[in-house]
């Protein structure tokens, strides 16, 4: 037959443990939200307006002296295409990363003629 007395204690244990389990979960899960997580590095929460500095590409992918609107861009006839540029400085971009929103858009990125991105 089984002792009260050790029955009790294991309750007690079980107990205690399912609480000390609980209270470390409830300490992470409310960390978790008052304290970000590390981030190693720099932000750099500068935006940049990309709504000017846009301008035409031909379609010999020369450059031209043509600005773009972005609202009221100019297609190509016969092709439907349009093709932009915009020339950043490495002072801009220093310490930076280029992030895109885009819709049914390609595009390519480049420095120094080297493409990075397609």
């Amino acid at each position: 037959m089984k002792d009260k007395g050790t029955s009790k204690i294991r309750i007690a244990v079980a107990i205690t443990f399912n609480l000390i389990a609980g209270l470390i979960i409830l300490v992470f899960t409310v960390m978790s939200f008052i304290r970000p997580f590390s981030f190693s590095g720099q932000t750099n929460n500068v935006k940049l307006d990309a709504q000017s500095g846009w301008y035409y590409i031909d379609s010999l992918g020369t450059l031209t002296s043509r600005s773009a609107d972005l609202e009221k861009l100019e297609f190509d006839e016969k092709s439907g295409d349009v093709s932009l540029i915009r020339t950043l400085s490495s002072d801009e971009l220093q310490g930076a990363d280029l992030c895109f929103i885009s819709t049914n858009i390609s595009f390519d990125i480049f420095i120094n003629e080297n493409k990075l991105y397609s």
